[in-house]
């Protein structure tokens, strides 16, 4: 077996084990306390309240402001069905958390979600809304918000309830769909969708209309997201690694402690997990699989060192390639990795998401009758 070196990083980095403890208490500690300060009831804007098992609406269902305001807009186009203002473009729609505004959730009586049965404790109305228009390749950093006929727009955020989101555009595809960063508002994506559609946006757009000031806005908004400095001098949120999606990862990193990269080239990658998930060659596939298994070891000893951020990317990595046999191993990354970053709701959606029979359901809208295996 060929030795790796774990990492790059120069011999200076902090090693004292007490720091590391306090530095990851801290983390968790915090990005809990942001989470429960920032979970708002998302119906507050149709003064419901919504179902859900625990008698909260889950924390990840919290929406932005510039949702709220979108839809506003879209209620003056269509006002009796204001998710369907966009239809025009692409047949799409506006759904998740728009549904939840439109009132369409908070109506419902828990009686009427869909349960596959009795049995499935884990599919419990709480879980039901947090898998609403989830769909397999959506990471919990995900939120979808509009489908139409040539893919899909979500709502990313780095963390849960944050009022700062994303938007990302994601293709039909089943297995490492291109996600592709948009813009930060949804006035981003119409202009997106509209220019993939070859149809002119103002008529969709909020007057009065400057596209090109809006396309601008685009590349203004995603240049951004490639470095942010906050605060503090030695402070910084970096858009790092070789993550397989446009948003990338963000992690906080603080005198070089929070990330380190994935010592294998992102195309090595991309061809091994591809090869495990097609190959019908066993011996093959038990050889990259141990290859992998690697890897996630290294990711596991940089946990130890509170870089959580490898195991994050690594875990984006196992989860986009959308196979039954990488299931697993992607479950336990992503779910050690959320956990250690106090990513408290992201767990929760990865536990929802991907219990048995779930994840690959075929209906994605919680309201209708699902089929899973």
């Amino acid at each position: 077996m060929t030795t790796r070196r774990a990492s790059k990083r120069p011999a200076t980095k902090e090693t004292n084990s007490h720091t590391k403890a306090v530095k990851k208490a801290t983390v968790a500690k915090e990005n809990e306390r942001s989470e429960q300060g920032n979970a708002g009831v998302f119906c507050d804007a149709t003064n419901r309240s919504c179902v859900g098992g625990s008698g909260d609406v889950p924390a990840s269902l919290h929406v932005p402001q510039f949702l709220i305001d979108f839809f506003a807009h879209a209620k003056c186009l269509c006002r009796d069905d204001p998710c369907a203002s966009f239809g025009k473009l692409a047949s799409c729609r506006l759904v998740g958390l728009f549904d939840a505004l439109s009132g369409r959730l908070c109506e419902m009586d828990e009686r009427e979600l869909y349960k596959p049965s009795a049995s499935c404790s884990h599919y419990d109305s709480d879980n039901q809304l947090r898998l609403h228009y989830r769909y397999a390749t959506d990471l919990p950093e995900m939120q979808t918000v509009i489908v139409c006929n040539i893919g899909r727009y979500c709502l990313w955020r780095d963390v849960p309830n944050s009022e700062e989101g994303w938007i990302v555009y994601v293709p039909n595809d089943d297995r490492f769909p291109k996600i592709e960063l948009i813009g930060n508002c949804m006035e981003h994506a119409i202009v997106h969708l509209a220019g993939k559609s070859d149809m002119d946006p103002r008529e969709f757009l909020p007057e009065p209309a400057d596209v090109a000031a809006v396309k601008q806005q685009m590349k203004s908004a995603c240049a951004l997201r490639n470095k942010k400095k906050l605060g503090k001098a030695q402070l910084y949120y970096f858009q790092l690694g070789k993550a397989p999606n446009g948003a990338g990862i963000w992690v906080e990193v603080v005198n070089d402690v929070g990330y380190r990269p994935i010592s294998e080239d992102a195309a090595k990658i991309r061809k091994t997990l591809d090869l495990i998930c097609d190959t019908d060659d066993n011996s093959l596939r038990q050889k990259k699989m141990q290859w992998l298994m690697e890897i996630v070891t290294f990711a596991q000893i940089a946990n130890d060192e509170c870089d959580f951020g490898m195991g994050l990317e690594l875990g984006h990595w196992l989860f986009l390639a959308n196979h039954q046999l990488l299931d697993k191993v992607a479950y336990r990354v992503l779910s050690t990795a959320y956990t250690l970053l106090g990513r408290v709701e992201y767990k929760k959606v990865l536990d929802a998401q991907m219990a048995p029979g779930i994840r690959r359901r075929s209906e994605v809208d919680m309201r209708k009758e699902n089929t899973v295996s």
